[in-house]
């Protein structure tokens, strides 16, 4: 933990900090990167055209451990508190107990399957950053299988954009098992040309399915990308390829979580 964390002042359950949003149709769950919040999301999602362009419900889920803004452009576009998923230390022999029951990372694993049990289905999930790591083990049978005893992943796609913190992917437990490699589940990657996080390693390596889209921007995803043509061709694609007109969860509604895994972090 970081002199800039500390825990929130409440633990709050995912009906005060979950907006669902008012549109029918498919829903995605979105996940905020470090030092972010729903606010912020909200822009990155619109930014995508996720709604406008594409016809999702876009709901948003924040963490509950405040930390600081990640920088300085967040604090001027979404006002306070800002939030992290999980602890991430790059010692070796603390990073190997990432994911471990009772910390940081398996609560927030938790909290989000709770969120899903109780608000679902989801046809996908998009995380930036920090949000996109939690994208990634969730959707890993590590996780879903082992850690949740569920017989399949209940989405049917993530969209993982500017992932950061990436090299602890690799030592992660869940359920006492590592997060395998490549995850089946369609993917779809946004990169930052200028983004310094791809220098520690992206996640389109970890799919086994993944379309991807460079973008000529940093750790971002700013308004300009409503226009980019070329990104858009390639998420229509790619949603076409993924989205089935008669369901919008990979499972049936009686083979959800199972209520003994939720918890309230």
């Amino acid at each position: 933990m970081t002199d800039e964390t500390k825990p929130a002042g409440n633990t709050m359950s995912p009906g005060s900090d979950f907006k669902r949003s008012g549109r029918r149709g498919p829903r995605i769950l979105c996940l905020h990167g470090m030092g972010s919040n729903n606010g912020i999301t909200a822009i990155q999602a619109a930014n995508l055209g996720l709604e406008s362009k594409y016809g999702f419900a876009c709901d948003l889920l924040h963490a509950v451990t405040e930390v600081a803004a990640q920088d300085d452009m967040i604090e001027m576009l979404s006002a306070g508190p800002y939030y992290s998923w999980f602890d991430l230390s790059l010692l070796p022999w603390r990073m190997a107990a990432t994911g471990s029951p009772g910390g940081s990372l398996h609560a927030s694993l938790n909290r989000v399957m709770n969120c899903i049990e109780q608000h679902g289905p989801y046809e996908g999930i998009f995380g930036f950053s920090q949000g996109a790591l939690m994208v990634t083990c969730l959707s890993s049978e590590a996780s879903w299988r082992k850690l949740f005893g569920l017989s399949a992943c209940p989405w049917r796609f993530v969209i993982c954009a500017n992932p950061g913190g990436v090299v602890a992917l690799k030592s992660i437990r869940l359920g006492g098992a590592p997060i395998e490699r490549p995850l089946s589940i369609p993917s779809f990657h946004l990169i930052g040309q200028w983004d310094w996080h791809r220098a520690l390693g992206g996640l389109l390596s970890w799919y086994m399915d993944g379309a991807s889209h460079t973008h000529a921007y940093g750790h971002e995803l700013p308004m300009t990308l409503a226009k980019d043509e070329a990104l858009h061709q390639a998420l229509r694609s790619f949603f076409e390829r993924v989205r089935a007109p008669s369901a919008t969860c990979a499972l049936r509604v009686d083979e959800r979580v199972p209520q003994h895994a939720s918890v309230n972090p």
